[in-house]
């Protein structure tokens, strides 16, 4: 009897174990992981030389463990368990709290001669990109943007790392340095403080900020400029501009981390003048639509941050042409893009640059080419000191 039973579960075992592989090579396969935000991989080649170093062996696991059977089903399935059966307070590299998704962060070991490095060695470089800058007659403004991270350092719990002690370091550090060149640095989060540090200024499920909060960087931005220049530019208040809400779902980088099992009560806004600048636009030398915000086909798709200028653009210009304002550049990371949506109606064009994606020239390059009147960096606290992406300059 034990025999039979042994044999029955072998026999069962089997009969699965070859189901999930023939549905996997059987069933129709995707080409993108719509939570992961990715391409999946794709079928490998068989050549000699994959053969021979081994890539074509290790391409077919990933093949494998990408088209799995009821990989997505599964896979939502178990982030559905870590977060309500288990109650674990970090899945998928998500910290999970009851009113907002936030970032995890190993612990780290914080050394002062480090960053002191680091932010030497940025500021040296902005010190050179001023200098090219005020060659001609521009001007230069270094905007830092706290991110989610550090506007809820106080939401995590107290067993996990914040990244309090490592961006207090930071930001003194890059500060002083900044000063001691005269760079003039705008640091949006004291701004927002003494603003009384509103929750609906930064997104609960999202790196970014809201638009709201976004609104009043690019607010600040502008007053900034015209405060310390000749330029003469419009402002716009509040009362400018009529807000719209968007139905849809928000679920922002986080909330797609957890496969949209978590699902918060957010939703995405927008504003437009009153009066609005007409403008035209390019995206990587290619005439586009006139808009600056990507709707939605409908009400019930989810949304994320990348509906504010159509996401991440290697290269944008905004020309509204009235030749008697001032040129801005923006360049930076995905918190330009909101900026850019409000900033470009106070100017004659606009240009943005992410150097994460803009690989023609170099940013020092792309200045002394284009001379723009008015040169912004938007970065956020995270990245203040990297080299990488939109910290290479040169």
């Amino acid at each position: 009897m034990r025999k039979a039973a042994d044999l029955l579960f072998a026999a069962l075992f089997l009969v699965i174990l070859l189901g999930v592989m023939l549905g996997t090579m059987l069933w129709p396969k995707q080409t993108v992981a719509y939570y992961e935000n990715r391409t999946l991989a794709q079928r490998p080649q068989l050549s000699a030389a994959a053969v021979v170093d081994g890539s074509y062996f290790s391409d077919w696991d990933d093949y494998l463990i990408d088209h799995a059977l009821l990989r997505g089903s599964i896979s939502r399935l178990n982030t559905f368990a870590d977060i309500y059966l288990f109650r674990r307070p970090v899945v998928n590299d998500v910290v999970v709290t009851p009113e907002m998704l936030l970032g995890y962060y190993p612990y780290e070991q914080i050394n002062v001669d480090d960053i002191r490095r680091a932010a030497d060695r940025m500021a040296d470089q902005l010190e050179a990109l001023n200098e090219l800058i005020t060659s001609y007659g521009g001007r230069y403004y270094y905007m830092a943007i706290p991110g989610q991270t550090a506007y809820f350092q106080d939401r995590y719990p107290a067993y996990l790392n914040n990244r309090s002690a490592y961006t207090e370091m930071e930001l003194a550090l890059f500060r002083q340095a900044l000063q001691a060149r005269e760079i003039l640095l705008i640091d949006m989060g004291p701004v927002y403080d003494e603003l009384g540090h509103p929750d609906d200024f930064f997104s609960a499920v999202d790196y970014h900020f809201t638009y709201y909060g976004g609104l009043i960087a690019a607010q600040t931005l502008l007053q900034v400029i015209a405060d310390t220049s000749d330029d003469v530019i419009p402002l716009f208040s509040e009362e400018d501009y009529t807000f719209t809400q968007l139905p849809n779902p928000y679920m922002g980088s986080r909330g797609r981390k957890l496969l949209d099992v978590w699902r918060g009560e957010e939703k995405a806004e927008f504003a437009v003048l009153n009066t609005p600048v007409p403008f035209l636009r390019e995206d990587n030398g290619e005439t586009v639509e006139p808009e600056t915000v990507r709707m939605p086909p409908n009400d019930q798709v989810p949304v994320f941050y990348n509906i504010y200028m159509g996401g991440d653009q290697a290269h944008t210009v905004i020309r509204t042409g009235r030749e008697e304002l001032p040129t801005i550049l923006i360049y930076g990371d995905s918190f330009t893009n909101v900026i850019e949506s409000v900033a470009y109606t106070s100017f004659d064009t606009l240009y943005s640059i992410d150097l994460r994606h803009y690989h023609e020239m170099s940013l020092a390059e792309y200045i002394a080419l284009v001379q723009p009147d008015i040169v912004v960096c938007v970065r956020d606290y995270e990245v203040l000191l990297s080299m990488a992406g939109n910290g290479a300059l040169f």
